[in-house]
């Protein structure tokens, strides 16, 4: 038999390209008019294919019917023999009944197994030929464009091919049978598909408008002048069962082009432009005189949720209502076709809208301040009524509570975005390379806030104690308990550390009024800003810590200064920071032992990290410097005199170093605390003495020239008003240096005996001016019993006298009146 051809739908897109290629070589031009086919074809070009389409279809199906109706009358000839075959066969089976009782068994059971086999034929032939019938009232309903009609017929006819038994599948005519119900599906498939795209058109008019014309009735389809309703079309897609495959682009051109643009663009708004018995027509279209946003309107314009509302309230009443349509089966309920059709669209909106709205409408909507939190609570009572409409009409999942759940869970995400917000001024601020040096001046806050108000001074002091490690002593860096409050010292810090206190500080006072969840959050907000402040400063400004002295200095005055508003504000907000304590323990959360809670809880943990910080840098810098003097000093290899060389390498090396001190000096001296500076410079000042004293020490032979040239350039290391005077008003110079620089009479006599005659040297023995007291302590930590701080052992004495002097009986005599002098001593 011959085979029915069809145009099979899935292939109706090379089909286009393939006539286009062969009839049309015109370039492809841009058109806003939008099917749901998306083939982006010129609209002259696409018409012109779509009629040679059309024309091969008709073709098509007109050779069809030829050729059914040539097999139809091939079928009937056979089912006619078949018949007659059949009734000789049953007549010939009544004369066998007559016989049969001389028949043995065995020959009995094959008779029957033959009689069997012949009905199973005749059902079979009777099969074929009742679907070769619905095939053919197929064919004719699709020519005149009935299509609920052709629908049913089809699910007969696919009900009618699965009966046929499995045992007949490699027969020849059951293979093209069933070739031809495919064949058949594909066409009406195909046909509808193409019937939906001519009734849902999206128009950009311009780049920020878009139309979507929804025609009613479609006039003319094919040859046949029928008039196609869509509500037809819509309920044969329902009653196939492919309301995805045949609407999904449809939705998701809806979802891209009308639901995205409106909630992302509050300006956007819906016109109904034309509703009547042939078409609806909706415009999305930018209104300049609406709200940028859609938290901030007002009335008469409608807010996200009335206007979303609006267009599926259109959609469902105008393109999904089947009220009307008197073709529905009686049996089925129309409300219940509509919500199968919102369900499907549902189905493609649901997570991107749901999605969208949070990001677009509800997290734009968190209040900013603690203040206006009450007010959105009319925002949840809306956002749960659209959630429940969503719901009713199926558009969203019974289960999805995502939007209810987003607004009952305003506190986490207003801390959330207060956290957000905190870290990017934090980044902003401690990023920025624009900064001051802010003098802070000394503070008691004795004067502000008693922060033992409650508390014994005893216990306070007990457990600040416990907090460092560091047994060293911290220079104006400490806390005043005896006064029962803490004081800081002035110096000069980074503007931005102030700044970033202040940011904290306004946190934790705008946190104290929330539930105790958001004030734990943002408690955490604010240790996270401190450890930003760790982590990301000493790498971001590396080179200017390790090498500018000044930034270095600074930037411990920074770790200090956090370190003590850390203190203040963890006694300050005690009873406040207690409740994260009890939140913690109540959740079992990190903390489990009640001390490690107190201590975790007001900050306390990080002042030692902050001081440890600013210590490190400073004293790797501090270090790196006392080396450098060192090894400038050494590099003489001696202070040997004897040739013009030997003075300028000593005279050079001399001068470099104390342009090293007056250098730390100067940057040192309007930044740090007036205590600190004094140890840090002393301590630097004092080492280059020792050093230099030691180098003195070492010469053997010492002339008269190398005398006055030695005690010139010492000299200059005497004079040191501008590094040590006038820092403390109630301090003389001499008590300064006698405290912070203890090297300083040692090294002031050294250099005066360069220059004094031994008679002179023998009389300032004898009157006492050489004795001194305190011994120097080693690295070691013991006593250094060769050599004094603030004098001479005789010994140290006697080795000066032999390399400035020549031997004589007047040296002699000198050195065995200071030996004998040492023994009545002992």
């Amino acid at each position: 038999m011959n085979s029915i051809h069809t145009l099979q739908a899935d292939d109706f897109n090379s089909r286009i390209f393939e006539v286009i290629s062969k009839k049309d070589n015109t370039p492809n031009k841009e058109n806003n008019n939008v099917s749901l086919f998306d083939t982006n074809l010129n609209r002259n070009i696409l018409e012109n294919s779509l009629n040679q389409i059309k024309n091969r279809i008709e073709e098509i199906n007109k050779n069809n019917l030829i050729i059914l109706k040539e097999n139809t009358e091939q079928f009937e000839k056979e089912y006619k023999n078949s018949l007659e075959t059949y009734d000789s066969s049953v007549h010939y089976l009544t004369k066998i009944n007559t016989l049969i009782k001389d028949i043995n068994e065995e020959r009995k059971k094959e008779i029957k197994q033959k009689i069997s086999y012949s009905q199973k034929v005749g059902d079979l032939l009777s099969q074929i030929h009742k679907i070769y019938q619905n095939i053919k009232a197929i064919e004719q309903a699709i020519y005149v464009n009935d299509y609920i009609n052709a629908t049913e017929k089809l699910i007969n006819l696919k009900n009618q091919s699965k009966s046929i038994s499995m045992e007949y599948k490699n027969i020849k005519i059951i293979k093209e049978l069933k070739e031809n119900v495919n064949r058949i599906s594909d066409l009406i498939k195909g046909n509808l598909e193409d019937i939906i795209s001519k009734f849902f058109i999206f128009n950009n008019t311009n780049e920020n408008n878009c139309d979507l014309t929804v025609h009613k009735i479609l006039t003319k389809y094919g040859k046949c002048e029928n008039v196609i309703q869509l509500t037809n079309i819509l309920y044969s897609i329902y009653k196939l069962d492919s309301i995805h495959y045949h609407l999904s682009p449809f939705f998701k051109n809806l979802k891209n082009r009308f639901l995205k643009p409106i909630i992302q663009n509050s300006q956007y708004q819906l016109e109904l432009k034309e509703n009547n018995d042939q078409c609806l027509l909706i415009r999305c279209a930018i209104n300049d005189s609406y709200s940028k946003s859609w938290c901030n309107k007002v009335a008469p314009e409608e807010n996200l949720y009335g206007v979303l509302l609006h267009l599926f309230n259109t959609i469902e009443d105008t393109i999904f209502d089947f009220k009307n349509n008197e073709l529905v089966d009686s049996h089925e309920d129309k409300e219940t076709i509509k919500h199968e059709f919102l369900k499907e669209m549902g189905k493609c909106i649901e997570h991107d809208c749901i999605k969208l709205i949070i990001n677009n409408y509800l997290e734009k909507s968190i209040p900013s301040y603690t203040s206006d939190l009450d007010a959105f609570d009319t925002i949840t009572l809306e956002t749960k009524n659209y959630e429940e409409y969503l719901k009713s009409k199926g558009l969203i999942s019974e289960s999805n509570y995502d939007l209810s759940q987003y607004c009952d869970e305003i506190d986490i995400h207003f801390t959330n975005q207060k956290h957000n917000l905190l870290m990017k001024k934090v980044q902003k601020l401690l990023t920025s390379s624009d900064y001051e040096l802010e003098v802070v001046e000394e503070s008691s806050f004795s004067q502000e806030t008693k922060i033992f108000e409650n508390d014994s001074t005893s216990q306070k002091a007990s457990e600040l104690s416990q907090m460092s490690d560091n047994k060293e002593k911290m220079t104006e860096f400490s806390f005043n308990f005896e006064q029962n409050f803490i004081t800081f010292p002035r110096c000069c810090i980074d503007s931005r550390t102030k700044q970033l206190l202040e940011l904290v500080s306004n946190t934790l006072k705008e946190a104290s009024n929330m539930t105790l969840p958001c004030f734990y959050r943002l408690y955490y907000s604010i240790r996270d800003v401190f450890d930003y402040y760790r982590a990301v400063i000493p790498v971001l400004y590396a080179d200017n810590i390790k090498n500018n002295v000044e930034y270095c200095a600074i930037f411990h005055n920074d770790c200090m200064y956090i370190s003590h508003h850390l203190m203040l504000m963890s006694f300050q907000n005690r009873e406040l920071l207690m409740r994260i304590a009890e939140y913690e323990k109540q959740n079992k959360k990190h903390i489990e032992n009640n001390r490690e809670v107190k201590q975790h809880v007001t900050l306390l943990d990080l002042i030692t990290q902050f001081r440890k910080l600013g210590e490190k840098f400073f004293n790797h810098q501090m270090c790196n410097y006392k080396n450098k003097i060192l090894d400038k000093i050494r590099s003489t290899n001696s202070f040997e005199m004897n040739d013009p060389k030997r003075v300028d390498v000593v005279t050079n090396a001399l001068n470099e170093v104390k342009d090293v001190l007056q250098k730390l000096s100067m940057a040192w001296k309007p930044i740090l605390p007036a205590f600190m500076y004094l140890d840090v410079m002393g301590k630097v000042y004092d080492l280059t003495l020792k050093e230099l004293i030691r180098q003195i020490q070492k010469l053997s032979d010492i002339t008269m020239d190398d005398s006055e040239k030695l005690n010139e350039l010492l000299s200059n290391f005497k004079d040191c008003d501008d590094i040590f005077d006038k820092i403390l008003s109630d301090k003389s110079l001499e008590d300064i240096l006698k405290v912070y620089v203890p090297h300083y009479k040692k090294f002031d006599l050294i250099v005066d005996i360069l220059m004094l005659k031994l008679a002179d040297i023998m009389s300032n023995f004898r009157q006492g001016f050489y004795d001194g007291s305190v011994p120097e302590i080693n690295s070691d930590g013991n006593l250094n019993p060769y050599f004094l701080l603030d004098g001479f052992y005789p010994e140290e004495l006697i080795k000066l006298i032999r390399a400035l002097f020549s031997d004589s009986s007047l040296r002699s005599k000198s050195i065995d009146e200071i030996k004998s002098s040492k023994k009545n001593n002992k």
